[in-house]
């Protein structure tokens, strides 16, 4: 999968429900959202939702296959309810990030959620008991694993580690796992590194201005 990791952003939001939020960019081209979820990157489909759900090794190429040839007949649902889950999860972990109340999406969020138990299995694992769904069979599948995510995220100690990437026009979501919690940046490479230089030209600009004799011009 090494040669999609410029197509997709990065894995790294430490839960697939945010790996699958941060797969929209809102008006990164000019205005126009770019949609990973889309073959074109500008409006999701099923071709492009399970070309990303592989790259994220959701789902493997042996299913991906399966589920192209029943995303034949029909995927309209899928790719409709894909989009919806989306905006939910975005919408309530950024709420959650910014500490604000929860919005509406989180019904729709719990709706997904409730979903997604009435079509699993409930099958041994290693310790326990573990949900399953057949991945190859359903279109929908994948999606519950997706509600299930971020279902756990939302119940979890690892929920006050949320946070919403500060850089400038970043949209990206993940899970602080710092020592301090003091993780800011989606990567520092790109906005860690836009940050700092930012902050540093600001810096240059207010040790000129105090440098400058009082009415002097700019």
């Amino acid at each position: 999968m090494d040669e999609l990791a410029d197509r997709y952003p990065a894995l790294n939001g430490g839960a697939l429900c945010l790996d699958f939020a941060n797969t929209l960019e809102p008006k990164a081209d000019q205005g126009q959202d770019r949609d990973h979820l889309g073959t074109d990157r500008r409006q999701a489909d099923y071709a492009g939702l399970l070309a990303w759900l592989e790259y994220a090794q959701v789902i493997d190429d042996a299913e991906q296959q399966q589920l192209a040839a029943l995303a034949r007949e029909s995927s309209a649902h899928a790719v409709a309810a894909a989009v919806d889950l989306r905006a939910a999860v975005l919408a309530v972990f950024s709420a959650v990030a910014a500490h604000a109340p929860l919005p509406p999406a989180a019904h729709r969020l719990r709706d997904a959620y409730a979903r997604a138990i009435s079509a699993a299995t409930l099958e041994p694992a290693s310790g326990g008991l573990q949900w399953s769904w057949d991945r190859s069979a359903d279109l929908m599948a994948p999606l519950h694993l997706i509600a299930a995510s971020a279902a756990e995220l939302a119940t979890s100690p690892r929920l006050t580690r949320v946070k919403q990437c500060d850089g400038e026009n970043c949209w990206v979501l993940f899970i602080d796992t710092s020592k301090n919690a003091s993780r800011r940046w989606c990567q520092m490479r790109y906005c860690g590194n836009v940050g700092k230089s930012h902050r540093q030209a600001a810096r240059r600009r207010q040790a000129r201005a105090a440098d400058r004799p009082a009415g002097s011009a700019p």
